[in-house]
């Protein structure tokens, strides 16, 4: 026992001289802090973390979603041409309408999966941040009307003392298509079919800003067609049919905008150039062309409803349009088919103007739209919303129907369970009526009425 204390005694004694050694040779100096790997940032109002070695905050977000579609399907009617399964023209004299073929082929259900990845950048500078934003679809679906299977650009711009680049929302419109994934009457052209532009935006004191921006015509990648409108891709060549003869120059968009406490207003106008040659309906060759200016006037507000909720919104706004129907919304309703709903009744004739071989026509088209968004609970929303929209043709010899009406309702109905998960009910109806066609001598009778329904059911996990 006395050895084995002794023993422990001199190895304690050996630990504490070399600790005592091995102390005398540390710095005196504070030790350095730990490396922080991941610097949180804010600037512009954008939160991310700083990118190593660099001023420039960064953030990631996105979503994806899952949906299962459905629709009702009812008679589709066609005009002429490769729609159809039996010879609907005798010599190039028009018969009329036609029973399509493709009613009873199409899908009334299908899915559509849709993966969103987007980035901010930001930077101080002496005249304020310097912005970028870019973000990227993923799309992938099946059955009745899914989006495109690709992958593509759908904003990319970048922000500067007031000055905006790239493909961005366009500064004509207020709001979107609507909440719900089918498409409401709107001037389009946020949320999908954004512009290329050049935009300068001068601020001024309580709110107030004025905006110049220079917007691409042309289609935008896989995102959208742009503003030129010839008849959507609609076999029309027994009635007529136009050719634009490339972009001329830019849609010349001019935007006053308020924002206050209350909510937001805005008036906002757009110049479209129109350079459009004509094509012969009997012997399909062009004759003639057309150059106008048109044009569309928007006005629209944000109203928050304070005593409702929080969050709570009311918006609505009107567009009134010539010679430029795309900033009607008209092409864009429900799933873009013109009229037809999943392939119910027949498509109306949507272009800038209409050339029937002789004379030229111009279109004149008016929409509203108004949504609610309303939160029951923090967890659970309803979104309704309505638009209704009209059309008249002037100077078209009577071929085609002079004017028409159409509505469209919706609600959005939604529950987020947990933090950035969503499930959403979409419903949406709408109705169409297009008169009859004063030169119409079809063998078929005049299907002017047109009505069906979508719904969806989407999950979605934001980040």
């Amino acid at each position: 026992m006395s050895l084995s204390r002794s023993v422990l005694l001199a190895s304690a004694a050996g630990l504490l001289g070399a600790s005592s050694a091995a102390s005398a040779d540390l710095p005196t100096r504070k030790a350095a802090p730990a490396t922080q790997y991941v610097k949180l940032c804010d600037v512009g109002g954008s939160s991310g973390w700083l990118m190593p070695g660099s001023d420039t905050c960064m953030k990631l977000s996105g979503y994806v979603t899952g949906q299962v579609n459905a629709g009702n399907l009812s008679q589709q009617w066609v005009w002429f041409g490769n729609q159809v399964t039996h010879d609907s023209t005798v010599a190039g004299t028009k018969l009329g309408l036609v029973r399509g073929q493709d009613t009873w082929s199409r899908d009334a259900a299908g899915w559509t999966t849709r993966a969103v990845a987007a980035f901010d950048f930001a930077s101080s500078t002496a005249y304020g941040p310097l912005l970028g934003h870019f973000e990227v679809f993923a799309d992938a679906g099946n059955g009745v009307e899914p989006p495109p299977n690709q992958a593509y650009l759908n904003l990319g711009y970048l922000e500067w003392a007031g000055l905006t680049a790239g493909k961005a929302d366009s500064f004509f419109s207020l709001i979107s298509v609507g909440v719900t994934w089918p498409a409401l009457f709107s001037p389009d052209r946020q949320g999908g079919n954004e512009p290329n532009l050049l935009a300068y935006t001068a601020s001024f004191a309580r709110g107030f800003s004025a905006t110049l921006s220079l917007e691409s015509q042309g289609q935008v990648g896989a995102s959208g067609p742009g503003t030129n409108t010839q008849s959507n891709g609609v076999d029309y060549s027994q009635i007529g049919d136009l050719t634009y003869s490339g972009q001329r120059w830019p849609d010349i968009v001019g935007a006053l905008n308020l924002k206050r406490d209350w909510g937001e207003a805005q008036a906002s106008g757009v110049l479209h150039n129109m350079d459009v040659h004509g094509v012969d309906g009997f012997v399909l060759s062009p004759v003639g062309s057309e150059q106008k200016v048109g044009w569309a006037v928007l006005a629209g507000t944000k109203i928050k409803l304070p005593t409702l909720g929080p969050e709570d919104v009311f918006m609505v706004q009107g567009v009134y349009s010539r010679n430029a129907i795309r900033y009607s919304g008209i092409p864009v309703q429900m799933w873009g088919e013109n009229g037809q709903v999943d392939g119910n009744g027949q498509q109306q004739f949507l272009a800038d103007a209409y050339f029937n071989g002789l004379v030229w026509g111009t279109p004149s088209a008016w929409s509203i739209e108004a949504m609610l968004q309303h939160f029951l609970t923090p967890e659970t929303y309803i979104f309704p919303e309505a638009s209704v929209a009209s059309l008249s043709w002037s100077n078209t010899g009577g071929l085609i129907s002079p004017n028409m009406t159409s509505w469209i309702v919706g609600v959005d109905i939604g529950w987020t369970p947990v933090t950035n998960l969503n499930f959403d009910v979409d419903l949406d109806y709408q109705t169409t009526n297009q008169a009859r066609p004063t030169a119409y001598v079809g063998l078929n009778p005049w299907v002017g009425n047109s009505s069906g329904f979508v719904g969806r059911l989407r999950i979605t996990r934001n980040f």
